[in-house]
């Protein structure tokens, strides 16, 4: 089992423990199969980020609580699940909401011409008055 399995199972079992909350009531908080979340509290399987962004949100904590670890000696490294399976590590600034964060780390996927697809986009979005 990979490491970084069992480090979001104990942060995730932690802050269950610091709710008072059970595997069940997370479960209806979420709306999650109490067999996904018996499997991401054992440390079996891992959370999409989309999935882990729901159980921060039932739990009343950001992302970065669940799956990034912070040590004096380095940066921030957000674990970042690649569909079902392991996390891979990006770097990322500290102070951002879990949407920024996902959104960055969607950006970073992107070629050159995706990113200034993504840059006029947000640019017309902006220039209309609308959506800031």
């Amino acid at each position: 089992m990979p490491k970084e399995n069992l480090g979001f199972s104990k942060r995730l079992n932690a802050k269950l423990s610091e709710k008072r909350l059970s595997q069940a009531d997370l479960c209806r908080l979420t709306g999650l199969a109490s067999s996904m979340i018996s499997h991401y509290c054992n440390g079996q399987r891992v959370p999409s980020v989309r999935t882990a962004m729901k159980i921060a949100e039932a739990l009343d904590t950001t992302i970065e609580d669940l799956a990034i670890f912070k040590s004096p000696e380095e940066e921030s490294l957000l674990f970042v699940a690649q569909g079902e399976g392991a996390y891979s590590r990006e770097t990322l600034p500290d102070g951002l909401s879990n949407i920024e964060q996902t959104a960055l780390v969607k950006f970073r996927k992107l070629n050159a011409d995706g990113r200034a697809k993504t840059m006029a986009y947000l640019d017309d979005l902006l220039s209309t008055g609308k959506y800031s």
